[in-house]
């Protein structure tokens, strides 16, 4: 935490929107996987409202050749839901997928974009989420 809290200070004293949304999103992530999603909650959507003012023009920025600020924000906006989802509120959980989805959709040619990828998890979460192989498996027991 007083990695990603130094990255926060030096980002607000560079006047770096994107490293303080990246230092603001990662201490977020780790606080909630580590028993705070209260607090891990807060500090990721203080990461959201600092994604907003990222520049159009920012170059670490980038997806598939194109600004990705757009994809940074839906990042930022997805990652609460997991925090929603283990403070028992799965209705916001999935408010927040949906808004992430709006800001953005990844590319198939893109490899770091996918959005799924979370609300797969959450619905694993929750044991709604069965693959087909396994279902079989399930039955022959």
């Amino acid at each position: 935490m007083v990695h990603y809290a130094r990255a926060a200070e030096l980002g607000t004293e560079a006047g770096d929107t994107y490293l303080e949304a990246l230092a603001l999103t990662y201490a977020g992530l780790a606080t909630e996987e580590h028993g705070q999603p209260n607090d891990g909650l807060k500090m990721l959507q203080l990461a959201g409202l600092k994604a907003r003012s990222i520049p159009a023009d920012e170059p670490r920025a980038v997806v598939v050749g194109e600004c990705g600020r757009a994809a940074v924000q839906a990042v930022v906006q997805e990652e609460p839901a997991s925090a929603y989802a283990r403070l028992g509120s799965h209705e916001a959980a999935d408010r927040k997928l949906a808004q992430a989805r709006e800001l953005w959709q990844p590319t198939p040619a893109d490899p770091y974009g996918d959005l799924d990828r979370p609300a797969a998890v959450l619905e694993l979460d929750r044991g709604r989420l069965v693959l087909p192989q396994l279902a079989e498996g399930f039955r022959r027991v």
